[in-house]
């Protein structure tokens, strides 16, 4: 089995670092999230710690870019509440 994608539901501490991992592990990954403000946190938290693998030498600024690149963020917006069929 190929797996090349993969979507994390969360961008909280540990929804972006899973989310950071799989993009370094070289998946392409739907980050999503219910609240823009956190989907844009959550966003820059993966950004601010690729920089900072940059800074330390452990991955160039190509790398970084690419990285970052793989990380798709989205905002879910869950469906409005209508009336249940049974």
């Amino acid at each position: 089995m190929d797996i090349r994608s993969a979507g994390v539901v969360g961008l909280g501490t540990m929804g972006a670092g899973i989310a950071e991992v799989l993009a370094r592990a070289g998946l392409t990954v739907t980050a999503v999230e219910a609240d823009p403000d956190a989907l844009a946190r959550g966003m820059s938290m993966i950004d601010a710690s690729l920089g900072k693998a940059a800074s330390r030498g452990r991955l160039t600024e190509q790398q970084h870019r690419e990285i970052a690149g793989r990380v798709q963020g989205q905002e879910f917006l869950p469906p409005l509440p209508g009336p249940l069929l049974y």
